[in-house]
């Protein structure tokens, strides 16, 4: 009887403290842009609860002095991706303790965001962010999202509060063995031990690049490289990559022809004509560590260039009367050689009048877009899809501008 009283105290005891568990956290602002909005933060909870997409944050007004002074209450808490436009998350503060029929996740998790279903922004944006968002969190709490090798723990729980992207796939690929889940998956009010949201910015693809360095780039690329057992392999590159689209556009017309004068300029490197879309993430990896040049026409395939060796030279190419400077930007903040070759000659190109009617019905901005001489960035989305979208038959002269240092092949043990 005696015995039975203790153990029932010692039980009472457990659900008392379990009753009153509480949620904590903590927020800071990574500096950059003087005008950047304070919701571009990042930060990590402890035991905030989920149930239905509505998130709880449980409140000791005792003792709880992280709340106010993180501003955990705002309804613009965080950004959960690294543009403004990403889906804002909040709490919804409740005085007192979390109940005591909640269920806990007690694996690492993180809230992501998907910006695009282009693949660059993927890459560079979404992906990039969630890797530095965990990374940066690690720094501060060894262990948390990564074992002591700097090898991923597989047991990350992500969280998607965006639409679903083809590329998604790539967060478990890399990070974790456990399906994403969406926060209305959670019908019982479930906590989370450990949950980071928001990259604070931190993407390539807009003007928060500005917070991004040449080491995390290098970082990232080191991580990756070792999550599929790549390292060492830009010892001594020896290929070139010419990267074709799988189909029109933005199609290499001449792509054969072009190969040739690569190789005729650059006689000790292979020449690769190589179809991305038909490769696997760690495929690709492997290609761009062993290559000692890059070409591709602009558009998502560049973006690949922060995988490749220091001191690779890029050749972006770009359609007629078209430009952008967004990877000529990232080639510049990696100290990597970059030169551009732009279709002058408009008998070069084939345009697509076809891909107007998907982002315009009105005929008069259509005939406005097609009767331009060039590009303008004051043109509606139509504009930039119609000109950015063409096949290129590139001239064979441009081959010059990749003119590599001559190699003397390693001799086989």
């Amino acid at each position: 009887m005696w015995v039975h009283k203790c153990l029932f105290v010692v039980v009472s005891c457990l659900a008392a403290l379990a009753s009153t568990s509480y949620s904590s956290g903590s927020c800071e602002i990574i500096p950059g842009r003087n005008d950047e909005p304070k919701s571009h933060r990042t930060c990590l909870f402890h035991d905030v609860c989920v149930r239905g997409d509505e998130w709880f944050y449980y409140l000791d007004d005792g003792s709880d002095t992280s709340y106010r002074s993180n501003s955990l209450g705002d309804p613009s808490l965080v950004h959960t991706g690294t543009y403004t436009s990403s889906t804002l998350f909040s709490l919804k503060t409740v005085h007192g303790p979390i109940p005591s029929d909640a269920v806990f996740v007690d694996t690492p998790s993180v809230v992501i965001h998907t910006v695009s279903e282009m693949y660059f922004h993927f890459l560079l944006d979404d992906f990039f962010g969630v890797w530095w968002l965990m990374w940066y969190h690690n720094q501060k709490s060894p262990g948390l999202f990564f074992n002591r090798d700097g090898s991923p723990r597989n047991d990350v729980q992500f969280l998607s509060v965006a639409r679903a992207s083809s590329h998604s796939h790539m967060f478990n690929d890399v990070f974790s063995n456990i399906p994403i889940k969406k926060p209305g998956d959670y019908k019982q009010l479930t906590c989370f031990h450990d949950l980071a949201v928001g990259p604070s910015a931190h993407q390539l693809g807009g003007p928060g690049s500005n917070k991004v360095t040449k080491q995390d780039l290098l970082t990232f690329k080191e991580f990756l490289f070792n999550r599929f057992a790549l390292r060492g392999c830009e010892k001594d590159p020896s290929h070139i990559t010419l990267v074709q689209r799988e189909k029109s556009p933005r199609y290499i017309l001449n792509i054969d022809e072009f190969a040739a004068a690569l190789s005729a300029e650059n006689p000790t490197y292979k020449v690769d004509i190589v179809i991305l879309e038909k490769m696997s993430f760690p495929d690709q990896l492997k290609q761009f560590c062993q290559s000692a040049g890059f070409v591709a026409m602009h558009g998502s395939a560049m973006a690949n260039i922060v995988f490749l060796p220091q001191t690779a030279q890029i050749l972006e190419l770009f359609p007629y009367g078209f430009e952008r400077p967004t990877f000529k930007g990232i080639s510049y903040k990696m100290n990597m050689k970059y030169t551009e070759w732009k279709n002058s000659d408009r008998s070069r190109t084939v345009f697509h009048p076809n891909i107007l009617n998907e982002f315009t019905s009105d005929q008069a901005t259509k005939n406005q877009i097609m009767e331009a001489p060039a590009y303008n960035v004051k043109m509606p989305w139509a504009g930039n899809m119609y000109w950015i979208n063409q096949d290129t038959n590139v001239d064979p002269k441009a081959a010059k501008l990749m003119h590599l240092q001559k190699r003397t092949p390693r001799k086989e043990l």
